[in-house]
C-alpha cells in the first residue's frame, strides 16, 4: 500500500520531532533541514581539517535562511510605563 503525501509529511515531521502536542507542526521543516544541512556541512569541514577528506564535498552549500519573527506581544505604552515607575527595591529609601 502506497503512502499518501500527507501520511509521508506526517510520518518525517515525527521522526524529526516537529510535532506538537496537538499534532500541529511546532518546528518547520525547513528548520530541520537547515540545521541537518548545518551539521553535514560541520562534519565534512571536520573530516577535511583532519584529514579523513581530501576535499570537503559541502563547501559550496548554501544553508536555506532561517526565518525572523517579531515577539507576539509586545508592551503596551501603559503596560511600559508601569515597569519603568516600579520602584528599584535594590536601593534603600527608594
Amino acid at each position: 500500500m502506497k503512502a499518501t503525501r500527507e501520511e509521508s509529511k506526517a510520518k518525517s515531521e515525527e521522526a524529526a520531532g516537529t510535532r506538537g502536542a496537538a499534532g500541529r507542526g511546532t518546528a518547520s521543516i525547513r528548520t530541520f533541514r537547515q540545521g541537518g544541512l548545518s551539521f553535514l556541512k560541520q562534519y565534512f569541514e571536520w573530516l577535511a581539517r583532519e584529514d579523513h577528506r581530501l576535499s570537503n564535498p559541502a563547501f559550496e552549500l548554501e544553508l536555506p535562511k532561517v526565518e525572523k519573527s517579531l515577539p507576539k506581544h509586545v508592551l503596551t505604552a501603559t503596560e511600559a510605563e508601569a515597569i519603568l515607575t516600579q520602584p528599584d527595591i535594590r536601593k534603600p529609601g527608594a
